[in-house]
C-alpha cells in the first residue's frame, strides 16, 4: 500500500509496505537498496508484516538514529525498527495506532 523512499548514511533506500499477498495478509514489508553498479534497487532485508499500510523512515536531529515505523490496519500496531551501524533495521519496539491509513513525520529544529 506505500512506498517510501529515503537516503540513510548516503545510501538510497526504498521500503514497500505491502497489505496482503493473494491468499493472506501475513506477506513481508521489502526493504530495497539502490546497487550504483546495476542501476536499480535491490532487495536488503524482509520485515515481518501483517496488513501493513505505510511506512516512514525518520530522521532528524543529531540527536536521533534513523527509525522506520511500519503500521499495520489489520493489528493495530505500528512496529518501530532502528537503523544501526550495520546498515540493517532491526526491531526497537512498537505502539498502538488506531485507523491508520498514513504516516507522517516532521522534524522541527529548536528555534
Amino acid at each position: 500500500r506505500d512506498a517510501e523512499h529515503g537516503i540513510l548514511g548516503g545510501q538510497h533506500y526504498l521500503v514497500l509496505s505491502l497489505f496482503r499477498s493473494q491468499s493472506s495478509y501475513e506477506v513481508d514489508s521489502i526493504v530495497y537498496v539502490w546497487d550504483a553498479s546495476k542501476s536499480q534497487f535491490v532487495e536488503a532485508q524482509r520485515l515481518r508484516a501483517q496488513g501493513n499500510v505505510d511506512a516512514e523512515l525518520v530522521s532528524g536531529g543529531d540527536f536521533m538514529e534513523p527509525l522506520l515505523l511500519v503500521a499495520s490496519q489489520r493489528s493495530g500496531m505500528c512496529q518501530v525498527y532502528s537503523f544501526g551501524q550495520d546498515r540493517v533495521f532491526r526491531s526497537a519496539g512498537n505502539f498502538t495506532v488506531s485507523s491508520v491509513y498514513k504516516l507522517a513525520w516532521h522534524f522541527v529544529p529548536e528555534a
